[in-house]
């Protein structure tokens, strides 16, 4: 059922823009009745046309489950998608206002017996028409080049409970490496080489290394192995480390994939915390480390054990949590636990933002709470880290690949 909600979405999407993309272009360009009668013939041929080729990908592909190969090519259903609507949507988004606008306005003057033709100015089209070519620029710039045009993204947390030794600590974060999306290894090795130019005192994964096999880890395991840190990198499994990407179907050898996806990482340095903690240590002074199993949320699985995990923290200790999903935090951390701060992944800002200083948009709004950058709750502080590579669709638009480099800082 929830397959057949998404296509039918995906279908009145299309059907929508469509109708009014015919609408920009007939009011813009074409006055001529036989014109405008083939312009509506071609944009419903294409219409057809689009559709015919998204249901061939799927059926030709078919389901991945642990072939990381078919689950990259599975993205060009909503790469096509996405340059081809996402212009066309923003535009039918606007003209659907207008027409609201349009209708109330007559529906008021039919109540006060007013009669007059309303009509939509023609600049409104042009300027609909433009847009088009103005988002399909940033969508093809996000496809080509943002999805790995990696930046360092510098946050500072303050905390009283931080002990004085720990004033100033870095911790690198980064997050959603999806190694099976990338066609090589240079994005990987770049980011490498920036955290270790960054020389943090550690490092910290937070989940979803794989897309769906452990197979897609080999090429990286060499370059990995290289991320270096002055105590230590430590990571946790995501969603797709423990194969909860599909509800549909998951391979039958999944165990298998995890077991040796921890295997992997261990290879590469990493001390993987699964409902588990450890302590880091400065002088006399020490800080709690903890890490979850993913707690995902619908139609994700929860599995992690928060209170097990804490079982060997103290309650005086400053600590710092690492859960994938974002939504953890307010379910099970903020006002239910005294953990200081949580750092998460997973929403990958939908691939897809508007981001500023003023404000920040994104279709993953409707889904997280929290899904973007740095959050509080009182004491407790909350950062989502976007993610380093991509997955669903191969690019990102207005959210780049980000490594986060949190200094944490004594508030007196």
């Amino acid at each position: 059922m929830n397959l057949l909600i998404r296509v039918l979405i995906i279908l009145l999407i299309v059907i929508v823009s469509d109708f009014y993309y015919y609408q920009t272009l007939k009011n813009s360009f074409f006055h001529n009745t036989k014109h405008q009668l083939i312009l509506k013939y071609i944009i419903i041929i294409l219409c057809i046309c689009f559709i015919i080729f998204e249901l061939s990908v799927y059926f030709i592909i078919g389901f991945p489950e642990d072939s990381y190969i078919k689950y990259r090519q599975l993205f060009l259903i909503l790469d096509a998608f996405i340059l081809i609507y996402l212009p066309k949507a923003v535009i039918a988004f606007f003209l659907i206002i207008s027409d609201l606008i349009k209708l109330i306005i007559k529906l008021s003057k039919y109540i006060l017996r007013k009669k007059s033709k309303i009509v939509i100015p023609k600049w409104i089209y042009i300027t609909a028409f433009i847009s088009y070519f103005v988002i399909e620029g940033i969508a093809v710039y996000g496809f080509v080049y943002g999805k790995t045009n990696l930046k360092v993204e510098r946050v500072e947390i303050f905390s009283s409970k931080l002990p004085k030794s720990f004033d100033g600590f870095t911790i690198v974060q980064i997050s959603d490496l999806h190694l099976g999306s990338f066609l090589n290894t240079k994005t990987i090795e770049e980011s490498v080489d920036i955290v270790n130019k960054i020389n943090p005192d550690i490092i910290v994964f937070t989940g979803d290394l794989i897309n769906v096999s452990d197979k897609e880890i080999k090429p990286f395991i060499n370059i990995l192995s290289k991320l270096r840190s002055t105590y230590g990198k430590f990571s946790i499994l995501g969603n797709h480390d423990i194969g909860d990407y599909f509800t549909l179907k998951k391979p039958i050898n999944q165990s298998d994939i995890t077991r040796k996806l921890i295997i992997d990482e261990k290879e590469m340095g990493f001390i993987i915390l699964i409902d588990s903690s450890c302590y880091i240590k400065k002088g006399s002074d020490s800080i709690g480390l903890i890490g979850v199993n993913n707690c995902g949320f619908y139609p994700f699985k929860h599995s992690g054990n928060l209170p097990k995990a804490m079982k060997n923290v103290k309650d005086t200790d400053f600590k710092v949590l690492l859960s994938h999903d974002p939504n953890h935090w307010r379910a099970e951390v903020i006002e239910k636990t005294d953990i200081d701060v949580t750092l998460s992944g997973h929403t990958h800002a939908m691939q897809m933002a508007v981001i500023c200083k003023l404000f920040k948009i994104s279709p993953a709004m409707f889904k997280y709470h929290e899904w973007y950058g740095l959050y509080n709750s009182g004491e407790q502080q909350l950062y989502v880290n976007p993610g380093m590579s991509y997955s669903g669709f191969s690019g990102r638009i207005g959210t780049r690949p980000e490594i986060t480099l949190i200094t944490l800082k004594t508030k007196k």
